[in-house]
Formats: structure tokens, sequence, C-alpha cells
């Protein structure tokens, strides 16, 4: 099963709208994904397991994916949580 691990960079922490936001994404997905943080696991689809797991800004998720697409989606999954690119 692909692993990675991925910070939570904005200033509010996994709030309502990224939560939503990567909830349906995973939706879009035919594999499982699971997100870890704090020694519990949440599934990726579900909007409130997300933001059951209180993860404040400045930290650490893993994501899991496994099935159809996996790699896929979990390559997805990273540029979702990548910080903008600075613009000089």
């Amino acid at each position: 099963m692909p692993l990675a691990k991925v910070s939570v960079d904005d200033p509010l922490g996994m709030h309502l709208r990224m939560a939503f936001s990567l909830a349906d994404l995973c939706s879009r997905r035919k594999c499982a994904v699971r997100v870890g943080f704090g020694g519990l696991w949440a599934d990726g689809k579900e909007l409130t397991d997300v933001l059951g797991l209180g993860v404040e800004s400045g930290e650490t998720i893993t994501l899991e994916t496994s099935g159809p697409g996996a790699e896929d989606a979990l390559e997805e999954l990273k540029k979702f949580f990548a910080p903008p690119a600075k613009t000089p």
C-alpha cells in the first residue's frame, strides 16, 4: 500500500473547506484512501472522519491508498497538500 507523509500548512489546519475538498477528491477515486494522525485513521472519503482527526496547522498526516489506481491517487493527494508555488 502506497504511503506518504504530508504537512497541513493551512493556518487554520484541517478546516471544513479543506476537509470537504479532500473528501471530494478521494471520493472521485476507486481506491481506498486512509488519513492517519495521532494514532487514529480516518476514511478519506468521509468528511466527518477527516474532521474528527483534529489536525492543526503545521502538523503531519499520513496518507495511505490501496486498490485500483492507488499510486496515481497518492500522487494527486500529495499535490493537494503541496504548498502553492511562490511567485516573485
